[in-house]
């Protein structure tokens, strides 16, 4: 008798740790597929964010929230905007992240980030379809020299502006006659 009361201690003993992995285990499992359902859902939310926004009209939207940032004096958020939205769109739309990216070098410039914004313009290539860009950048580079009293460095760019100007008339030219006359004046 004292065998099965030793038999039936051990079946007892045997059976509850049995019980307590079975619990253990349905934690752990319990717990594992929570953690799946939840880095599951966010993968899809994940997915379901556009990364990048390579839309025309938001890269125009952004860029004139920069540009009247920009004409309201308030230069920072527009410098700050408009590297957002060079960062945005330069893989998706290049034209639209040189915009930016000169927006950016004028920002620069009007803050007094003079090398800044001049080492900004050395990576900053316009296209040749887009003669007012080039005008701009000339612009901003004249005037950022002019303002370091790089004066003959200063006249060359505002010079091949000039020369840009005289074979159209483009809003940028006005720009390049006050930079000019800045010039004069320093």
């Amino acid at each position: 008798m004292q065998t099965n009361l030793l038999n039936i201690h051990w079946i007892l003993k045997i059976t509850s740790g049995l019980v307590g992995v079975q619990e253990w285990l349905a934690s752990v499992w319990y717990k594992f597929q929570h953690r799946i359902i939840l880095n599951g859902w966010v993968v899809l939310l994940l997915l379901l964010i556009p990364l990048q926004d390579t839309r025309p009209g938001s890269a125009q939207a952004v860029y004139d929230l920069a540009w009247k940032h920009f004409q309201q004096g308030r230069l920072a958020d527009s410098q700050q905007e408009a590297k957002w939205g060079y960062r945005q769109f330069q893989d998706s739309n290049p034209e639209w992240a040189a915009r930016f990216q000169l927006l950016q070098a004028e920002a620069m410039v009007r803050r007094g980030m003079y090398i800044d914004a001049l080492l900004l313009l050395a990576e900053y290539h316009p296209d040749s379809n887009h003669p007012e860009e080039t005008i701009r950048k000339l612009e901003t580079e004249g005037s950022a020299l002019t303002r370091k009293h790089e004066f003959s460095d200063a006249n060359q760019r505002l010079t091949q502006a000039e020369h840009i100007c005289k074979n159209a008339d483009y809003v940028p030219c006005g720009y390049v006659l006050r930079s000019q006359g800045i010039l004069a004046v320093l």
